[in-house]
C-alpha cells in the first residue's frame, strides 16, 4: 500500500484485513497487532478544513506502542493517534513542518470499551476520551492530504477492537460566533 512498504510489513502477518466480530451486539473490526489494518483514501482527515472524528476503542492490552490512526503516506500528513503503554498520545504535523506532540495522558484501559473523539477546527485540536477533554494548539492547515491507516504501521500495531469510525466534515461554531470542536 502506500503507506506499508514490504520492508516494514511483519513477517508474521496472516491477513492484512482485521476480521470482522459482532462484540456486545454490533459489529466491530478485531486487530490481530501483527499487521491487520484498514486503508483509508485521501481526504477523510483533511488538512484545510474543520473535522470531528469519533470511534470507539477495547484494546486487548495496555502494552508498548499501538498505532490507532495516522494520516500518512511514506510520511506523516497531519494526524497520527497511538497507544503508548495504554495512553493516548498522538502528532499533528502543521504545514510548517513544526510538529505538535499530543500527551494527552488519557487512558484507554484493556478490555473495555473507549470513546475516543477528536475535533479540530483549523485552530485548536480537541481530544475527548470517556468525557475527559484536554486541548493543544494546533494552528493549520495541516502539512500534507495523505490516506489514513487504522490499525498499524511499521513496527506500532493495535491489538484489540475498534468499531463505529466516523469522520465528519466541517466546523460548529459556539455561541459568540467563535470556532470550536463539537461532540
Amino acid at each position: 500500500s502506500v503507506f506499508i512498504q514490504a520492508s516494514s510489513y511483519p513477517a508474521s502477518a496472516t491477513r492484512s484485513a482485521p476480521a470482522v466480530c459482532m462484540q456486545d451486539g454490533q459489529p466491530a473490526w478485531k486487530f490481530d497487532g501483527v499487521g491487520t489494518h484498514l486503508a483509508l483514501p485521501s481526504g477523510v482527515i483533511p488538512r484545510r478544513a474543520g473535522y470531528t472524528l469519533s470511534m470507539e476503542v477495547r484494546p486487548e492490552n495496555a502494552a508498548g506502542q499501538q498505532l490507532l490512526l495516522a494520516n500518512r503516506s511514506h510520511t506523516l500528513g497531519t494526524l497520527a493517534l497511538l497507544l503508548d503503554n495504554g495512553v493516548l498520545k498522538g502528532a499533528f504535523l502543521r504545514d510548517n513542518a513544526q510538529t505538535v506532540q499530543l500527551d494527552t495522558g488519557l487512558a484507554l484501559p484493556p478490555g473495555r470499551w473507549s470513546t475516543v473523539q477528536v475535533g479540530y477546527d483549523l485552530s485548536n485540536l480537541v481530544i475527548r476520551v470517556n468525557e475527559q477533554t484536554r486541548t493543544a494548539a494546533c494552528p493549520g492547515p495541516g502539512r500534507y492530504d495523505t490516506p489514513t491507516v487504522v490499525g498499524g504501521f511499521e513496527k506500532s500495531w493495535f491489538r484489540g477492537l475498534i468499531r463505529n469510525i466516523r469522520v465528519r466534515h466541517g466546523v460548529a461554531t459556539a455561541p459568540g460566533g467563535q470556532k470550536a470542536a463539537e461532540f
